[in-house]
């Protein structure tokens, strides 16, 4: 990731794992933009400013995160979730069966992703393979939650555009391939919109 704008350090570099999550928040905070839950920007935002990672600020903070990338949408197939933190990284072949769909990479040692420890016997890298699947679970969970409210907004917004009143809906049909955990979210909100 690059940043620059006015005024920036130029050249500086760092280590810390970021996300693209990140970008907005930040540029929020370059323009002094206020966000946040109660404010009109940036109630859903999962990404934090790294303007104190630049100022080398609050810099453990930043070095304990662990940021989440997935290769497909809650709804599609084949997916692939990373949870990457300074120095390691666990992946989940999401849709693969079987006991060999989890990697956990130390990338200090193996920075070819060649060598995985998810099975191993070392102490220390299982506290760090649970603090990763724990992490995974959290950000699953969270991912979960802002795929529903999402969800629901864009479903309210287009009910209320198109006019649509509930005493003349009696059946509602969902037709299109998708996966058990969309499926749950479009039947939540069907029954929270029509009882």
């Amino acid at each position: 990731l690059v940043l620059k704008y006015p005024g920036c350090k130029m050249g500086e570099k760092t280590d810390t794992t970021v996300g693209t999550i990140d970008i907005v928040p930040t540029v929020l905070d370059i323009l002094q933009i206020e966000y946040g839950r109660e404010k009109q920007f940036g109630q859903s935002f999962r990404g934090v400013s790294l303007l104190p990672l630049m100022n080398e600020k609050d810099i453990d903070k930043f070095k304990s995160r662990k940021i989440r990338t997935d290769t497909r949408y809650i709804a599609q197939k084949d997916r692939i979730t990373a949870i990457r933190g300074t120095g390691y990284k666990y992946i989940l072949y999401r849709d693969i069966p079987g006991l060999d769909n989890e990697l956990f990479i130390d990338l200090n040692k193996d920075k070819y992703e060649t060598n995985n420890l998810i099975k191993t016997k070392e102490k220390r890298y299982i506290n760090l393979i649970k603090e990763y699947k724990d992490e995974f679970n959290w950000q699953e969970e969270d991912s979960y939650q802002y795929q529903t409210e999402h969800l629901i907004r864009k479903f309210q917004k287009n009910f209320s555009k198109n006019k649509l009143e509930k005493r003349n809906i009696n059946k509602i049909l969902v037709l299109g391939s998708c996966n058990y955990q969309f499926m749950k979210i479009i039947n939540e909100i069907i029954k929270d919109s029509f009882g």
